[in-house]
C-alpha cells in the first residue's frame, strides 16, 4: 500500500497529513505492508516523483492524504485537470494551469474506488464523508496525476486540521485513516459489487 502526506505549507507549520502517514510506514494493514512517502508542495515535482513511486511493484492500493477543511474527514471523488493557479511553497503554478498538458488528457477523473460505498461502508457517518471538490491546489492536483497513470486503486482523503478541544487529535485522525485504508483493501481484496468500476474520465 503507498501512502503519501504533504510538507508544511502555509498557515499549516506541520502538516497533520505527513504526520499520520508517517507513523503507518513499515506497519500492515489487511495484511499488505505500508510504505510512507513525504510530497512537497511544489507543482513541478510531482509528476517525476509519483513517476518514481509509482514504479514500485505490487502497489495494490494507493492512498494520498492532505490536511483540508476543518471538522470530517473527506475522501475525495473527483479529480480535475485544470484550473491551478494557487501558488505553491515555490510561489509558483503551472503555466497552462493543468496537470497534464496532454491534449489527450482528461477533464476529470473519477476515482477507480467507488468513494460512496466506501464511505457507507464505514462506521462514522458524522466523522467521515465524501466530497466532490478537492480543492484544485497540490492534493487534487496529485490526486489527478496518480488516477492519470491509472495503475492501481487510488483514493485521496483530506483530513482536518488538528483541533484537541474539539478532539481532533493526531490519534484519532490517524485511527480513522488506518480504518479507511483496513476497509477499502477488504472491499477489493472481496471484490464487492460496485467498489471497483472502470476510472471515470470527462473530455
Amino acid at each position: 500500500i503507498l501512502v503519501t502526506g504533504f510538507e508544511p505549507f502555509g498557515r499549516h507549520v506541520v502538516n497533520p497529513s505527513w504526520q499520520i502517514m508517517q507513523a503507518l510506514d513499515g506497519t500492515a494493514i489487511a495484511g499488505a505492508t505500508v510504505v510512507a512517502r513525504e510530497l512537497p508542495v511544489e507543482y513541478e515535482k510531482i509528476p517525476g516523483l509519483l513517476d518514481a513511486l509509482w514504479k514500485w511493484p505490487g502497489v495494490v492500493l494507493c492512498v494520498h492524504c492532505g490536511v483540508g477543511l476543518e471538522g470530517s474527514i473527506r475522501i475525495e471523488r473527483y479529480a480535475h485537470n485544470a484550473t491551478y493557479t494557487r501558488l505553491d511553497n515555490l510561489k509558483a503554478a503551472p503555466q497552462s494551469g493543468k496537470c497534464v498538458d496532454a491534449l489527450s488528457a482528461d477533464l476529470t477523473l473519477t476515482s477507480s474506488v467507488n468513494i460512496q460505498k466506501l464511505v457507507a461502508e464505514l462506521p462514522e457517518a458524522d466523522k467521515i464523508r465524501m466530497s466532490e471538490d478537492a480543492g484544485r491546489y497540490l492534493c487534487e492536483f496529485t490526486y489527478f496525476y496518480s488516477m492519470h497513470l491509472h495503475i492501481a486503486p487510488t483514493i485521496f482523503v483530506h483530513v482536518p486540521p488538528l483541533d484537541n478541544a474539539a478532539g481532533i487529535t493526531l490519534e484519532s485522525l490517524r485511527a480513522r485513516v488506518v480504518r479507511i485504508i483496513d476497509t477499502a483493501m477488504r472491499m477489493i481484496a472481496d471484490k464487492k459489487p460496485g467498489l471497483l468500476r472502470p476510472q471515470v474520465g470527462v473530455g
